[in-house]
């Protein structure tokens, strides 16, 4: 079943993609198509590792195959200029279709119990709201400059955290966990309560924060 909402979210945005405009110049490379740009960077949200591409590459110079053609359908894997030259300008609203079939696919199979999955852009009042109301739970992206009370209340309560150490064959990595629950999303008479969490990786090598979100 799992599989089944799967490629029908993968059809959807494949529809939604072939009423895209290919804004590049005639002459320019054409072998990575709007729609491998599409679904690389839906699979960050998929596959949930810090350097997505790069992880990805290495998987199909070391099995000849990786997950972006086996699981998401890319024909070509774009580089990371690739897909910011081809998604760069498209309209967010263009893609909106994809979202409300996808809505209407997950209001089919609540029994199922999914939750909603989105970066910063849904991470809204009004949004929230109405997920609640229709019976999902919710895990979206949280920025701190978009949500500037939010941080601030985090950074002045008392969030449990928990750190682990990993060798990963070419550096050691410090992950360090924060999580708050029961935090109003915003000030405001009209809010919810959600549960805020955040994820940081550092390279001890490096001496610098190679990943962030919360």
């Amino acid at each position: 079943m799992g599989r089944g909402i799967s490629n029908g979210l993968l059809n959807n945005l494949e529809a939604a993609a072939d009423g895209l405009a290919d804004n590049r110049r005639e002459g320019f490379d054409l072998k990575h198509k709007l729609i491998d740009a599409l679904k690389s960077a839906l699979s960050v949200f998929f596959f949930q590792h810090p350097s997505m591409l790069g992880f990805q590459i290495a998987m199909k110079q070391k099995w000849k195959r990786c997950n972006l053609e086996t699981v998401m359908g890319v024909k070509e894997l774009p580089s990371n200029l690739q897909i910011t030259t081809l998604l760069d300008g498209i309209d967010p609203d263009s893609l909106s279709s994809v979202f409300n079939k996808n809505l209407h696919a997950a209001e089919e199979h609540k029994w199922l119990s999914p939750p909603l999955l989105g970066d910063d852009l849904y991470s809204n009042y009004p949004f929230c709201k109405e997920a609640l109301e229709r019976g999902y739970s919710f895990i979206f992206t949280c920025k701190e400059d978009s949500h500037p009370w939010l941080a601030e209340t985090v950074e002045s309560s008392f969030p449990k955290e928990t750190s682990r150490r990993e060798w990963n064959g070419r550096y050691h990595l410090a992950y360090a966990y924060r999580r708050l629950d029961g935090l109003e999303i915003r000030d405001n008479k009209e809010t919810i309560m959600a549960n805020y969490f955040s994820l940081s990786i550092w390279n001890e090598e490096k001496n610098k924060q190679t990943f962030y979100n919360s």
